[in-house]
């Protein structure tokens, strides 16, 4: 697994310094050992031992209903992150977060514990429209462009508790790469019907979604 480097871990501390509330992280694990995610526990550990208002929950498979952390995952490991009131905002990570993606699960943290998406209210109230909806971003940790799609489907879901985000990394996951036959990062699939290849922000992202905007080829 990639180190962080220097200019990553002053970024990631300036951002967890400003947590307002708890957050959560809960890691659903596969009953047979992963040795990325062996590898990525310390990491996880060290943010909740330096930060007091993060800590890490490991759980196998979807978790235990008795201890009050259970949810619906589709591969492992996958990273959920609850805010202060333990609510699951249907926010997947799918794989060890490596790369920019290590830098998505802080964005998403601090969503979580601020509440600050940075959306107008006229963006907000479009968003509160949507009806149920799954969407898969499919990507690599260290392809150009694909923060911007990924928290805009991030916060799209924090804000309307029908929308499911789920991001996946192909590089742990590659027979998703084939089942899709990703040619381009970043790809995104509504609702297992509609694909999207390319980079978008909010604006773009409602009209994918309302719009039903697709690749030429489907």
């Amino acid at each position: 697994m990639a180190n962080p480097t220097s200019d990553d871990i002053v970024s990631t501390e300036k951002v967890l310094e400003e947590l307002k509330d708890p957050v959560t992280i809960v890691v659903h694990e596969h009953n047979e050992k992963n040795e990325l995610l062996e590898e990525f526990k310390p990491r996880l550990d060290e943010l909740a031992s330096k930060y007091e208002k993060v800590a890490v929950k490991y759980v196998q498979e979807e978790g235990d209903p008795e201890d009050k952390v259970y949810h619906l995952v589709d591969h492992f490991p996958a990273l959920v992150i609850l805010d202060k009131d333990g609510e699951d905002h249907g926010i997947r990570l799918y794989g060890c977060p490596t790369g920019q993606l290590y830098t998505n699960m802080i964005s998403i943290m601090h969503l979580l514990s601020t509440g600050d998406h940075g959306l107008d209210e006229e963006v907000v109230a479009q968003i509160g429209e949507l009806e149920e909806t799954d969407i898969q971003v499919l990507v690599t940790p260290n392809a150009p462009s694909i923060l911007e799609t990924i928290e805009t489907t991030q916060r799209i879901s924090y804000i309307n508790n029908n929308v499911k985000t789920c991001v996946l990394d192909l590089i742990q996951f590659p027979d998703i790469a084939e089942q899709y036959r990703v040619l381009g990062i970043p790809k995104t699939i509504i609702n297992e019907t509609q694909h999207y290849t390319g980079p978008f922000n909010v604006k773009e992202g409602l009209d994918i979604l309302k719009k039903n905007i697709s690749d030429a080829m489907g």
